[in-house]
C-alpha cells in the first residue's frame, strides 16, 4: 500500500470516528474517559494529528458495535445509537455486551 493510500485511510478513519461519536451523541470527553486516555490525546487522535492505535480502534468498535471496516470503508453503513446519557461504567458495559455478541455471531 502506498503512502497516499495510507494517508487517505487514516483521514477516513478519523472522520468516521467523529461521525460515530457525534451520531451517538457522545462528547469527546465521554469517549476519552471510556478509553482511559487524556482528553487532549483523544482530540489529537480525532483531528488526525496522532495515529490511532489498534487497541483504541478495537475499543471504539466495541463501543459503537461495528467492525473495523466501518472506520475505513466509506461504503460501510454507519449505525449510531444515542448514548449521551450513559456514564463511563455504562459505556464499558455496553462495549462488553457488544464484544460478546460479535464473538457469538462470528462463531455461528
Amino acid at each position: 500500500m502506498n503512502k497516499i493510500n495510507v494517508m487517505l485511510i487514516a483521514r477516513m478513519m478519523v472522520e468516521r470516528m467523529k461521525q460515530l461519536r457525534r451520531g451517538s451523541r457522545l462528547t469527546s470527553s465521554q469517549v476519552a474517559r471510556y478509553l482511559h486516555i487524556d482528553l487532549k490525546l483523544y482530540i489529537l487522535i480525532e483531528s488526525g494529528e496522532v495515529t490511532v492505535t489498534g487497541e483504541i480502534v478495537e475499543k471504539l468498535c466495541a463501543l459503537y458495535g461495528c467492525k473495523e471496516k466501518v472506520l475505513y470503508d466509506e461504503n460501510e453503513k454507519l449505525v449510531c445509537h444515542d448514548m449521551h446519557a450513559l456514564n463511563e461504567a455504562s459505556l464499558e458495559k455496553v462495549a462488553d455486551v457488544r464484544k460478546l455478541y460479535a464473538r457469538y455471531v462470528n462463531v455461528l
